[in-house]
């Protein structure tokens, strides 16, 4: 049995390792700024690398969310892949909220407030240890034992999305709070909004293949980016994306 749920942890591990890698970009800018006490671009910096976590995250928890039985069916044909589909999604649950948040992660280690982040984590682990094996020992069977062990992580994970994460990054460069939790409602409605279309497509999908799979990842990609773009950017965000947009195709094309 842990088995199968080492199989189910592949994708959010690479999932959250991508993000991780692309997150690292900004620390060096916010550096200097905090070191030059430009507290205004700073802040400006944060919530504009929100917004744009928040809209790139759709894309593969929306694939995850919807699409991850038909990776199943194609990939291990000999697998359960309903349970596989069910076990993922569980330890998912905290990607829509935590994945939009990894930018604060980097503000830690710029204000030398590292000491807080690292003992809360450490309680945090903790009781989800102590959450498993209470939940282990109060119910039977293997599936039930296996989705306690998948949704465990994520939820305390996406507890902490929602407190402590928002709440002492926003205390440790002098930012409202109400900002990156602005941020984060507007991350969640963009994902759910993004769900109900890709759910309907999958209705027409009687018989997964890997061509229809990569025309689904097509459509979350579509999809997630428009209602991204439409509910996550306000105004001013959505000009800069185009101008962006414009040097990158411009860039590509070879065009002045």
């Amino acid at each position: 049995p842990m088995g199968i749920l080492s199989i189910t942890r592949r994708i959010p591990e690479l999932t959250l390792t991508f993000y991780e890698r692309i997150n690292s970009i900004f620390a060096p800018p916010w550096t200097k700024l905090y070191a030059e006490g430009n507290t205004k671009e700073l802040h400006r910096g944060i919530i504009s690398s929100l917004r744009f976590f928040g809209i790139i995250s759709i894309i593969p928890t929306a694939f995850i969310f919807v699409f991850s039985d038909h990776f199943y069916q194609l990939w291990m044909p000999s697998q359960d892949a309903h349970l596989l589909y069910i076990l993922t999604v569980g330890a998912c649950i905290d990607l829509p909220i935590a994945m939009p948040l990894q930018p604060i992660y980097n503000i830690y280690p710029i204000a030398n407030k590292i000491r807080a982040n690292s003992l809360f984590g450490l309680g945090l682990f903790s009781l989800t240890f102590v959450t498993v094996l209470i939940g282990l020992n109060i119910t039977e069977g293997t599936t039930t034992h296996l989705m306690i062990i998948a949704c465990a992580h994520a939820a305390f994970n996406a507890i902490k999305a929602l407190t402590f994460l928002p709440l002492y990054g926003a205390h440790c460069v002098g930012l409202k709070a109400r900002l990156l939790y602005a941020c984060t409602i507007r991350s969640l409605f963009a994902f759910a909004v993004t769900l109900a279309p890709l759910f309907y497509l999958k209705q027409f999908i009687t018989n997964p293949s890997w061509a229809m799979l990569c025309v689904s990842g097509l459509a979350c990609c579509v999809v997630g980016g428009a209602f991204g773009y439409l509910i996550i950017l306000d105004g001013d965000s959505r000009k800069e994306t185009r101008k962006i947009a414009g040097k990158l195709i411009a860039k590509i094309t070879h065009r002045n």
